[in-house]
């Protein structure tokens, strides 16, 4: 499982280590691996405190730094999963990179999220807290078995919505609705 991206506040990441804190049954063979840099230096000690308090070093995996876009493609080639565990956001840029990488997403019910992701390719949280990413990631686990096909679905989704071939029509298709 990967969250990747800069590490702010509305982010949630606080609540991913929480989660992942909280579920008692959790795979040897399975990391989260959180990648980015921290953009405020009082964050970034709490998500360490937290990481140290509860133990963490089994279950997660902290890179705190910036990641060069050379290396981008090569974090995606290594998850399973994205988990974009915001509290609030508009849209995602990593959102639309995990589908088009042809990766399962697990994530919190904000913003467009919902009306992005469906359950062919996700799993959406309950809300935003703790709790309810907790559940959403022990579905995610018991439900690894699919990760694979619900990134290929990921994939084909990202194509048909967002491919240059459909943003191609749709511009072509909108250019001829304004000539006479």
């Amino acid at each position: 499982m990967m969250f990747f991206g800069a590490i702010r506040r509305h982010k949630g990441i606080d609540n991913l280590l929480a989660a992942a804190a909280a579920i008692r049954d959790w795979p040897e063979d399975l990391r989260i691996l959180v990648a980015g840099k921290p953009m405020d230096d009082a964050l970034e000690r709490k998500l360490l405190r937290v990481f140290h308090e509860a133990n963490l070093a089994e279950k997660v995996v902290l890179r705190f730094s910036y990641v060069p876009e050379s290396h981008i493609a090569a974090l995606f080639t290594i998850a399973d999963t994205v988990v974009p565990p915001y509290r609030q956001i508009d849209q995602s840029g990593v959102l639309l990179a995990a589908m088009g990488a042809g990766k399962a997403v697990i994530a919190t019910p904000v913003g467009a999220f919902p009306e992005t992701i469906t359950p062919k390719f996700g799993i959406m949280a309950g809300d935003t807290t703790v709790s309810g990413l907790a559940a959403a990631l022990t579905l995610a686990i018991s439900q690894r078995h699919r990760w694979q096909r619900m990134g290929t679905h990921a994939a084909a989704v990202a194509n048909a919505r967002y491919g240059w071939q459909t943003i191609a029509s749709r511009t072509i298709e909108f250019y001829h609705q304004l000539s006479p």
